[in-house]
C-alpha cells in the first residue's frame, strides 16, 4: 500500500488515541456493557431484561392471535435496540487503534516494511474472537423476529447472578467433563444392549430410538411408550436404572456444591459490597469473647464498626448478632486496601488470640497508613513492647476489657491522659477493688476517695455494663468491681475504709 494511505490509517489511529472525548465515549460504553461495578450497568440490565421478556411474551401472543401495530411497532424497537447493543460490544471487545500503532511502531523499531495482512489478521482475529462467542452467537440470531425465543438467553448476559454461576461452574469443568464421558459410555451401552436385545420389538425401529429408551430410563423418567420385551433387556434395564440413579446423585451434589459456594460467595460481595458504602468505620479484628464484648459496647454507643475475622463460624456469629461482618484475612494488605483502611478506618482493634497474628495485623496497617489509630490486645505481657513497636498506638491487656476499650475509643482523650499519668509514674498503680457482702447499696460519693487522693476510673456493673469515670451519685452495689487510680498505700487505705465501714465482715 502507498506511503499516503499508510499515513492516513496513523493519522486517524494517533488521533483516537489521543482524543479524550472518543476515549471517554468507548469508556462509558465498555463500562455500561461489561463493568458491573458501574453505576450505570443495573439499570441497564434492568431495561434490556424487560425488552427481552416483552418481546418474547409479544411473540407467544402473537401465535394464536393476529399481531396489531403497536406490537409490531415494539418489536421494530426492540430489533433496533438489540443491533445497536451488539455493534457496541463487537466496538468495545478491541481497540483497532491501538493494535494499528502498536504493530507500526514495532516494524519502526525493526526497520521493515509495513506486514499488512499481519496486521489484518490480527485485527480481524480479535473481532471474530467476539463474533464466535456463544453469547455473541445468541444476540445475532436473536435479532431475527422469528428467532425470539433465543432471546431468553441473553438474560444470562444482563443478570449478574446467573454470570457468576456460570463463571463459578467453569471452575467445575474438569469434574463435569469426567461426568459427562461417563453419561455418555453408559448412555451408548445401554443403548447398544437394548437395540440388539430389542430387534423384534416394533417400538424399536432405529438406533436413535433406543439412545432415546436409555436416556429416560437413566433419568428414571420412564414414560412407557418403549418398553422392554426380552428377558435380557429388562435385567439390563435394571441395572440400568441403579446406574441412573448414581448419575444423578454424582450430578445433583455437584451442582448443589457448585450453587453452595457461589451463594456464598454472592454473600460475601453484597456484604463488602456494604461496608464500601461506609464513610468511617472502627474495624475489629477477630471476634472472640472480647470481640463480641466490645462490638456490644460499640452498637450500644450507635458508633459503625466492622468485624473481620478467619472463622466461618465466628462471622456467622457477628451476622446472627446484626453486625456488619465479613471472612477475611486481616493480615492480608490486599483485603485492608479493597476496604480502604487506610483513609476510612477511624481505628483497628486486634483481638486475636495470637499476639502473633495482631502484630502481623499491625504491620499490614501501618504499611498502609501512618495515621490510622490501632489499638491491640497482647495475651502475654511480653508481647507488649513488641506490638507498640510493630506501631500499635495503644495496648490493652486480658484484664482491662473490652468495656475499658470501648470508653477509650468514645473518650479518647480523657483515657490517654489517665494512660499517661499512670504510664509516667511508677508510683500510681491501677487496681481492682471488688464489692461483696455490703451491707446497702450506697452512693459512690460517701466513699469520700478524694481523701485518700485517689481516682475512681469507672465501675464494672455486676451486669458487666462499665461506667466511665462516675459521678458521686451513681449507685454501688454488691458484686460491683471498682477501677482505681493512685498510689499503692493510699489505695490500701481506701480499701481498708471500704472494708470497715460498708462490708459487713
Amino acid at each position: 500500500m502507498g506511503n499516503f494511505f499508510t499515513k492516513y490509517i496513523l493519522l486517524i489511529a494517533y488521533a483516537l488515541d489521543t482524543s479524550v472525548s472518543y476515549a471517554a465515549t468507548k469508556s462509558f460504553f465498555k463500562n455500561l456493557l461489561l463493568n458491573d461495578s458501574f453505576k450505570y450497568k443495573k439499570y441497564f440490565d434492568y431495561a434490556m431484561m424487560t425488552i427481552v421478556f416483552l418481546t418474547v411474551g409479544i411473540y407467544l401472543y402473537d401465535i394464536k392471535n393476529q399481531s396489531n401495530l403497536v406490537l409490531d411497532e415494539i418489536e421494530i424497537l426492540a430489533i433496533l435496540i438489540f443491533i445497536v447493543e451488539y455493534l457496541l460490544r463487537f466496538w468495545v471487545h478491541s481497540d483497532i487503534h491501538k493494535t494499528i500503532i502498536l504493530h507500526f511502531e514495532e516494524w519502526n523499531e525493526m526497520l521493515i516494511k509495513p506486514q499488512w495482512k499481519a496486521l489484518f489478521w490480527n485485527i480481524a482475529k480479535d473481532k471474530l474472537m467476539f463474533m464466535l462467542h456463544p453469547m455473541s452467537i445468541v444476540d445475532l440470531l436473536s435479532i431475527h423476529p422469528e428467532l425470539r425465543p433465543l432471546r431468553l438467553f441473553k438474560i444470562f448476559r444482563y443478570s449478574e447472578i446467573t454470570r457468576s454461576l456460570f463463571s463459578t461452574l467453569s471452575t467445575k469443568k474438569y469434574e463435569f467433563e469426567v461426568l459427562f464421558i461417563l453419561i455418555a459410555m453408559t448412555v451408548f451401552i445401554a443403548s447398544s444392549l437394548f437395540y440388539v436385545f430389542e430387534v423384534k420389538n416394533p417400538d424399536v425401529k432405529t438406533y436413535f430410538d433406543a439412545i432415546y429408551w436409555s436416556v429416560i430410563t437413566i433419568a428414571t423418567v420412564g414414560y412407557g411408550d418403549i418398553v422392554p420385551t426380552a428377558l435380557e433387556s429388562k435385567v439390563a434395564s435394571i441395572f440400568l436404572v441403579f446406574a441412573g440413579l448414581g448419575v444423578l446423585a454424582m450430578l445433583t451434589s455437584l451442582v448443589t456444591t457448585t450453587l453452595g459456594q457461589e451463594i456464598s460467595a454472592i454473600r460475601e460481595q453484597k456484604s463488602h459490597q456494604h461496608i464500601e458504602s461506609l464513610k468511617e468505620f472502627i474495624l475489629i479484628c477477630g471476634f472472640g469473647k472480647m470481640g463480641e464484648e466490645l462490638a456490644y459496647k460499640l452498637a450500644s454507643a450507635q458508633m459503625t464498626f466492622v468485624v473481620m475475622d478467619v472463622n466461618k463460624d465466628r462471622i456467622n456469629r457477628a451476622r446472627e448478632l446484626g453486625f456488619k461482618a465479613f471472612l477475611a484475612d486481616a493480615t492480608d494488605a490486599d483485603t485492608l486496601k479493597t476496604l480502604d483502611v487506610a483513609t476510612r478506618a477511624k481505628a483497628v482493634i486486634c483481638l486475636t488470640k495470637s499476639d502473633t497474628v495482631n502484630i502481623s495485623i499491625i504491620l499490614a496497617v501501618r504499611a498502609l497508613s501512618s495515621s490510622v489509630k490501632i489499638i491491640s490486645k497482647f495475651n502475654e505481657a511480653k508481647n507488649e513492647q513488641k506490638m507498640l513497636f510493630a506501631g500499635a498506638n495503644e495496648t490493652i491487656g486480658l484484664k482491662q476489657g473490652a468495656a475499658v476499650l470501648a470508653e477509650f475509643l468514645n473518650s479518647p482523650i480523657s483515657y490517654q491522659a489517665i494512660y499517661k499519668l499512670i504510664s509516667d509514674s511508677k508510683h500510681v498503680l491501677v487496681e481492682e477493688i471488688y464489692i461483696k457482702n455490703i451491707k446497702n447499696e450506697f452512693l459512690l460519693s460517701a466513699l469520700n476517695h478524694k481523701h485518700f487522693g485517689i481516682l475512681i476510673l469507672g465501675i464494672v456493673k455486676a451486669d458487666g455494663r462499665f461506667l466511665f469515670n462516675p459521678k458521686g451519685e451513681t449507685k454501688v452495689q454488691n458484686n460491683d468491681m471498682l477501677i482505681v487510680v493512685g498510689r499503692p498505700r493510699r489505695i490500701e487505705g481506701f480499701r481498708f475504709k471500704l472494708l470497715k465501714e460498708f462490708e459487713d465482715v
